[in-house]
C-alpha cells in the first residue's frame, strides 16, 4: 500500500525529509534512503529549502523512484514561474513522481545566494488550483494537455504562526484547492498537538504532525527565535543542559513525544534538519 492509499485509509503514516546534496555526488542522499527503507511510507525531497542552493527535488525524486524509495516532491513557488512550475510538474508525472508538497518558499535573502531575485509568481494556494487544472487536462490558461496528471497533492502549515487566525484562513484555502494531506512545522508540545488534531477533525483532512530531534541547546533557541517564533517548553531545555549528549538526549525527547501522541495523531513528519546521519537511529527507537 503506498502513501495516497494510507492517507486513505486512515492507517499511521510515517514520512521523513532529506535535502539533496548541494553538489552533483548523490551517494550521501542515496545512503540515507536506504538507511530509512521500510521504515517509512514515504521520502519527503525539498526544494532548495531555507533558499540554499541545492540539487532540484525533481531530479532527486526521480533519482530515488529509480532505486525503489517512494518520493514526495517539495515544489516551491519562490524560484520558478509558472510556465517553469506547471513544466516540472508534467516532468514529475511522467517519471512515475506521484506525490507533491507545495509551499510559497523564504525569501531569498535568507540563503546563501541573497542577490538573487524571488520570482513568486504563484502562492502555494494558487499552485495548488493550477495542480487541479492539470489533473483535469488542461493546462492553466484551459489548453488541452496529452495527457493529464493526478498528484496526491500536499501542503504546509505553521501551527505557530501569529495571528493563528490568518494561518487557519490560508490553510483551509489550501485544502479548498486540493491539498489532500499537510505537513506541519516541528511541534514539541501536547497543547499544539491538540490544536493540529483539531484542525484535522475540522477539515476531514489528514495531518502529519512535524517532529525534529534537536541536537543541541543552540539548535533548540535557534528554532524558537528564526522558525517557530515561540519559546520551547523549558523542560526541554533543561534537558539538553544537562546532558553529557545532547545529539542522544534529543533523540530521546523527540522518541518519547512520538510515543505520547501516538494515540491521537496518525501521521508524523521527521525533519531532521542537519541531523540526517541519525535518522535510522532515530527510527529503530521510536514507538509508533
Amino acid at each position: 500500500m503506498g502513501f495516497k492509499e494510507k492517507i486513505a485509509s486512515g492507517e499511521r503514516v510515517v514520512t521523513v525529509e532529506i535535502s539533496p546534496p548541494k553538489g552533483a555526488d548523490i551517494e550521501n542522499m542515496m545512503d540515507l534512503a536506504d538507511s530509512v527503507r521500510g521504515k517509512v511510507d514515504a521520502i519527503n525531497i525539498t526544494d532548495n529549502q531555507r533558499a540554499v542552493m541545492r540539487m532540484s527535488s525533481l531530479s532527486a525524486c526521480s533519482l530515488l523512484k529509480a532505486y525503489g524509495h517512494e518520493p514526495v516532491m517539495q515544489v516551491c513557488c519562490r524560484d520558478r514561474n509558472r510556465i517553469a512550475l506547471q513544466s516540472d510538474l508534467l516532468g514529475a508525472w511522467a517519471m512515475g513522481i506521484r506525490n507533491v508538497c507545495v509551499m510559497t518558499g523564504d525569501h531569498p535573502a535568507l540563503g546563501d545566494h541573497p542577490n538573487a531575485k524571488g520570482v513568486f509568481d504563484l502562492d502555494s494556494v494558487q499552485l495548488l488550483e493550477f495542480m487541479r487544472e492539470l489533473g483535469r487536462g488542461t493546462d492553466s490558461m484551459g489548453n488541452p494537455l496529452q495527457g493529464a496528471t493526478g498528484f496526491n497533492a500536499g501542503a504546509v502549515f505553521n501551527p505557530y504562526a501569529d495571528p493563528m487566525e490568518l494561518q487557519v484562513m490560508k490553510l483551509k484555502k489550501k485544502i479548498e484547492a486540493g491539498a489532500g494531506y499537510i505537513q506541519t512545522q516541528p511541534v514539541f508540545s501536547m497543547e499544539m498537538v491538540e490544536t493540529i488534531m483539531k484542525l484535522e477533525s475540522e477539515t476531514g483532512v489528514r495531518f502529519l504532525v512535524g517532529i525534529t530531534p534537536l541536537r543541541s541547546v543552540g539548535m533548540a533557541k535557534f528554532m524558537s527565535e528564526k522558525l517557530l517564533n515561540k519559546p520551547l517548553p523549558e523542560s526541554i531545555i533543561k534537558r539538553l543542559e544537562v546532558s553529557p549528549d545532547s545529539v542522544e538526549e534529543g533523540m530521546d525527547i523527540a522518541a518519547e513525544f512520538v510515543t505520547r501522541i501516538r494515540d491521537s495523531v496518525k501521521g508524523i513528519h521527521i525533519m531532521p534538519i542537519g541531523g540526517e546521519a541519525g535518522l535510522g537511529s532515530f527510527l529503530e527507537r521510536i514507538i509508533y
